[in-house]
């Protein structure tokens, strides 16, 4: 990467600890609060409180190595300390926080490093086994540590946390689409057939006067790629907009994504490539298939009155193809939307109705420590004064984000099998924090003012978590370690290790609440003192109010204004559209595999549509015989409509095998619903039988009004 503006950091800007207060922008940040303007290098920015020059600005369409995270700055890395207070781990080689990122050596594969850097790896383990951290270890949790592995993964799309839970959901998606491009070239390719069927005269005529079939197939084939081209543009225009509207649906306005729905290079190359395979493939099959006329009965002009041959054939298979396909996408889209509706009706075990929930991190304004605690303490006095509020209470972690805090723990008088993981999921809480969430107490008492850290210790004595002296546990807790005893004063403590103390004493039992995520089930919870943390450095805030919970964001910004005005609030919303939210990638797969399975009938249903409408052209001189015969119209109509109905229920036979053998592909996606839910197969089965009848009654019922007279004077 070369720089816009200025230079980048050297070895030089990355030495001392808090000693290089220099930064870089994003060549976007540039754009957007400087205006591109040129003489921003030298000039100084204020970051949490802390001066920093401005040396450069970094090459466009750079936003770091995070693309869930775009950075907007750059710092160096020993300036991490002033980054995020009260978090250094700079001083604790314990402590993970950085990606690690390396460019491997011409002709060095990405196995050949890693195997190289395994003895080192190994020896680092070795070493660290003499801290004094793995003093209680057991054996078995010391051979784990020294048989864990490095591995070396593809850092050339950089490092997301999403891109995991995101990569099999859109990979589906993609298959979707891929499915309505078959349907969709499939009826292109029936078009082909029955024009071509048209011009079999004349197909005839040239490869009797000695044209060979290629140069006959070449004009054909030439007309399919062209129009496949002109979908493809058509495409790439629906496309960015589409990409756009989508990203708006599943990203927050506050999020600093680096994702654009802007096509590159790679997408034009994909769009161009499968537009000359679809225009290829689906435009030779039919196109070789005409050119293999009769040439006998073409000449003498009899071929109007075959029923039957390959181009016939060949439409109907493209029918029940279309329908196969066409009952997969509809099968699909009814588990995701039941599943979202199963996920929408699941009770969190917490009152969502009036509920407003933000963020504040006072540690970014210079609080720590005991000034951290009075902080907080004046938040939340402030906001319950405010009118409409009910009650307010802070959390250490946010609800149904995936960021809930978890550690081993050790369960007085529960004696955990070798291998096995204790561990539970933590949160720290203020007196209120249930009364606030509508989560029952079961048993025992809530916290209270008293239950705070009185005397805060000085720095470097304890960690954050050593202060807790209490705690109040989940029911699932209870049902896991103590097994049907009286959990109140039990005792636990943090680490799993044999010997581990267990000085916090449990006081109270609350109602199971799910935290991590609606699809995730109730894990065994701690719930400890927020205020008996020795630096409590961020929270959430939850407003229980008695009006619209929107009606009072002002507010809550203005207050936390008049404590801090340098204080931002982030992630402020209701905790309805919290939940919302935490369901944006199962509405997202919901909706539009919704939209493509009805986009995909509606074109089945027009395929075979158009197969019976041309089967009634080829037959008409048949049905005026059979008319002039006495066969009823009700009879006539019924010969069609039953060919029809016998496509559907073959594509119906094609498409079980196939949702059978899909069906473990899909499974992890859903909740609440089998992939093979009988209920849901036969509504879409049911559902496209109807419309396809609907769209084949409208040849039949032609077939049943031809006049026989008509028909074989047109003869």
């Amino acid at each position: 990467m070369r720089p816009a503006l200025g230079r980048l950091f050297t070895p030089k800007d990355d030495q001392v600890p808090g000693g290089h207060s220099a930064a870089i922008l994003s060549h976007a940040y540039w754009q957007t609060r400087f205006a591109g303007e040129p003489s921003v290098s030298g000039r100084e920015i204020t970051i949490n409180g802390h001066p920093f020059t401005i040396i450069g600005v970094a090459e466009a369409g750079f936003s770091g190595i995070n693309l869930a995270n775009a950075a907007q700055v750059f710092v160096p890395m020993m300036m991490k300390a002033e980054m995020t207070p009260g978090w250094n781990c700079l001083d604790d080689e314990r402590c993970r926080f950085a990606q690690v990122f390396g460019r491997l050596r011409p002709g060095v594969m990405r196995e050949q490093a890693q195997a190289r850097l395994q003895p080192s790896f190994r020896a680092l383990r070795e070493r660290e086994l003499t801290d004094s951290y793995f003093a209680r270890a057991s054996d078995y949790t010391k051979r784990q540590f020294l048989e864990t592995r490095i591995e070396l993964a593809p850092g050339d799309q950089g490092y997301s946390e999403p891109r995991g839970p995101l990569t099999q959901p859109l990979w589906l998606l993609l298959a979707i689409a891929g499915g309505v491009l078959l349907i969709a070239c499939a009826n292109v390719a029936g078009l082909f057939v029955a024009r071509g069927l048209g011009r079999q005269r004349e197909v005839a005529i040239r490869l009797t006067v000695g044209a060979s079939r290629w140069r006959v197939i070449q004009p054909l084939l030439a007309e399919s790629v062209v129009l496949a081209s002109l979908g493809a543009l058509g495409g790439l225009l629906l496309a960015s907009w589409g990409t756009t509207l989508l990203l708006r649906l599943l990203l927050d306005a506050e999020s600093s994504v680096s994702v654009t729905g802007s096509p590159d290079a790679r997408v034009l190359a994909f769009t161009a490539g499968v537009a000359l395979a679809t225009g290829v493939v689906f435009g030779l099959v039919p196109a070789w298939q005409v050119t293999q006329p009769s040439l006998g009965a073409t000449l003498k002009d009899q071929s109007l009155g075959v029923v039957g041959g390959g181009p016939v054939r060949l439409r109907k298979a493209l029918v029940v193809a279309q329908v196969a396909l066409s009952v997969l996408l509809l099968t699909g889209a009814g588990l995701f939307v039941r599943s979202l509706r199963n996920l929408a009706a699941q009770d969190p075990g917490f009152v969502t109705r009036n509920l407003v929930s933000f963020d504040v991190e006072a540690s970014l304004s210079g609080y720590s420590g005991a000034h951290a605690q009075q902080f907080y303490k004046t938040l939340v006095e402030r906001v319950s004064a405010l009118p409409g509020v009910t009650s307010v209470a802070l959390t250490l972690g946010p609800l149904l984000q995936g960021e809930q805090w978890s550690s081993g723990m050790t369960v007085e008088g529960y004696a955990a099998e070798e291998g096995e993981d204790v561990r539970v999921s933590n949160n720290a809480v203020t007196p209120g924090y249930f009364e606030t969430m509508g989560i029952p107490l079961l048993s025992g008492r809530d916290f209270t003012p008293q239950d705070a850290r009185l005397t805060p210790p000085g720095e470097g004595e304890l960690s954050w978590v050593d202060g807790f002296s209490i705690a109040i546990a989940n029911q699932r807790f209870v049902d896991v370690y103590f097994e049907g005893k009286n959990p109140i004063g039990g005792r636990v403590g943090f680490g799993g290790d044999p010997g581990t103390p267990t000085p916090i004493e449990i006081v109270g039992v609350v109602e199971n609440a799910k935290s991590e995520g609606l699809r995730e089930d109730v894990r065994p919870q701690l719930f400890f003192p927020f205020l008996e943390s020795a630096d409590p450095m961020r929270a959430t805030v939850h407003v229980q109010t008695r009006q619209a919970p929107e009606a009072i964001f002002p507010l809550l910004r203005r207050t936390a204004r008049e404590i801090e005005p340098d204080l931002p609030l982030l992630n402020m919303a209701t905790m309805e559209r919290q939940v919302e939210r935490s369901l944006r990638g199962e509405r997202l797969v919901a909706a539009l595999s919704s939209v493509f399975a009805a986009l995909a009938t509606l074109l089945a249903v027009i395929g075979l549509y158009g197969v019976m409408a041309y089967t009634v052209m080829r037959r008409t001189r048949e049905i005026g015989i059979r008319m002039a015969l006495g066969a009823l119209s009700s009879r006539v109509a019924w010969l069609f409509l039953r060919e029809a109905v016998s496509l559907v229920l073959v594509g119906f036979g094609v498409a079980l095998p196939v949702i059978w053998a899909l069906a473990r592909y899909v499974e992890s996606l859903l909740y609440g619903v089998e992939p093979l839910d009988p209920i849901t197969i036969a509504v879409a089965m049911l559902g496209l039988g109807v419309v396809a009848a609907a769209g084949a009654l409208v040849p039949a019922v032609r077939a049943a009004r031809i006049h026989p007279l008509m028909a074989l004077r047109e003869e």
